[in-house]
């Protein structure tokens, strides 16, 4: 039996993912004044859908008005392309800081959930082995 189930492999597969994301991000603000430079970005939900789908399980919903599945790698394999919008300065940069800076707020908290998801597995762990005892 196997303690850690693969929940925990998906967590850290989130939190690879979310912490590639940061530096990805990171980049395109230090790059708002670079000419030509062209911002980056990772897609986290397609990162997510492939890990679930090399490991054989998927995300159904059983409700049609919930959120459809998203998705965390296992081992991050997403790729980093050039982010598509219409923003084009007359330098050819098209970082966008306010979209730069949302995008890290929303980053930032998924790192937070499965940090603490992570965190939470480990006091279940740890209630079980101390066998329910305070202390």
């Amino acid at each position: 039996m196997n303690i850690f189930s693969s929940g925990f492999d998906k967590l850290e597969s989130a939190l690879n993912v979310s912490s590639a994301q940061h530096t990805v991000i990171s980049s395109n603000i230090a790059n708002v004044d670079t000419p030509r430079y062209k911002a980056k970005e990772i897609n986290f939900t397609n990162a997510f859908n492939d890990a679930l789908q090399r490991t054989g399980l998927s995300m159904k919903r059983s409700v049609d008005d919930h959120f459809s599945g998203m998705s965390l790698p296992g081992s991050p394999t997403a790729h980093v392309t050039d982010q598509v919008n219409n923003f084009m300065r007359n330098d050819g940069n098209n970082v966008n800081v306010d979209h730069e800076m949302m995008a890290l707020s929303k980053n930032n908290i998924m790192y937070n959930m499965a940090a603490q998801l992570i965190g939470n597995k480990f006091n279940n762990l740890k209630y079980v082995i101390s066998e329910g005892r305070r202390g």
